[in-house]
């Protein structure tokens, strides 16, 4: 975050991918992070999350790209919010990631004596990404959010699986979740495997 302010006086567009500009709110980004240095800049940073927000992104001088697990779990929630399809109060992605999906650090757990044929959820309740997430759902909810997050790794290479929970709203159905789907490219591509699959549950 320390160049980024003189990118913006040179009027460059700036594309960062760290999490130093995915928050609105400094008091957010500095609960999970470090001390914010460019604050002025956050009010005018736009979410980077592509397939919802293109044509803000396209606008935007500043963007800030969503971290992993954000991404995956965002893609799917956000239509639905938007359609009025869940209750945002009752969000539950219980999220998978390869080996490398908690990080570089040297640890017991990420050897690869502790990470082979094992599964392990980890910052469970903690992990940095969930006030990214609620504030985004909480944006596109109108009201305060936050989702129970359960993140896990497993031995697999960098991939990620999620699997959410939630209440539909009264006289939601199976049916109309499926409508939707076919009518909007991110759900559609997300869950076109669920569809044909028999053992995949919309409940």
């Amino acid at each position: 975050m320390t160049y980024v302010p003189d990118f913006i006086k040179r009027e460059k567009k700036v594309i960062d991918l760290s999490a130093d500009f995915r928050f609105n709110d400094a008091a957010v980004y500095e609960s999970a992070y470090q001390t914010h240095t460019a604050k002025e800049l956050l009010t005018s940073a736009v979410y980077g999350l592509s397939e919802i927000y293109a044509e803000q992104i396209g606008k935007a001088t500043l963007i800030g790209n969503p971290g992993c697990y954000p991404t995956s779990v965002l893609l799917p929630l956000i239509p639905l919010i938007k359609q009025g399809l869940l209750d945002p109060a009752t969000l539950v992605a219980d999220s998978k990631s390869g080996a490398s999906g908690a990080g570089r650090s040297l640890a017991a757990a990420s050897h690869f004596c502790g990470v082979n044929e094992s599964f392990r959820p980890y910052k469970v309740a903690v992990h940095r990404h969930n006030p990214e997430m609620d504030a985004v759902l909480s944006r596109e909810a109108q009201k305060s959010v936050s989702i129970t997050f359960v993140p896990a790794s497993g031995s697999h290479d960098a991939r990620y699986a999620d699997h959410y929970l939630w209440h539909a709203r009264p006289l939601t159905s199976k049916r109309r979740i499926l409508s939707l789907a076919i009518q909007q490219p991110i759900l559609s591509g997300l869950l076109s495997g669920c569809i044909r699959r028999t053992d995949c549950r919309i409940h």
